[in-house]
């Protein structure tokens, strides 16, 4: 077992790479990863149309539901705007890499 693991480990150390992907791996990955991105902006979407909050009246209690409640909105518009982003620029990246990889395949 021991022999077993350090051939696999000289092998990954000192061997030629050996990843092959086809063209149409490469795109069914990137295609999940903009449909969940597309998924996502949907649900932002939704996010956007949620009508506003009226009036909280006069408690303070109140108030301060409403500006938490709108603060965590706010905030997940964020998140989710920050994410998209970073699908965006990851399945540019898996484009670039699996390119390079195709082409020396």
């Amino acid at each position: 077992m021991v022999d077993s693991m350090n051939g696999l480990k000289d092998a990954a150390t000192h061997g030629e790479a050996d990843l092959k992907l086809s063209t149409e791996v490469r795109d069914a990955y990137i295609k999940a990863v903009h449909d969940f991105r597309d998924l996502l902006a949907a649900q932002l979407a939704k996010v956007d149309a949620l009508p506003g909050y009226g009036p909280p009246g006069g408690l303070q209690s109140a108030a301060q539901t409403k500006s938490n409640l709108e603060h965590g909105c706010n905030e997940l518009k964020r998140v989710i705007g920050e994410y998209n982003s970073y699908l965006d620029a990851f399945a540019d990246t898996v484009t670039e890499a699996g390119k390079r990889l195709i082409h020396c395949g």
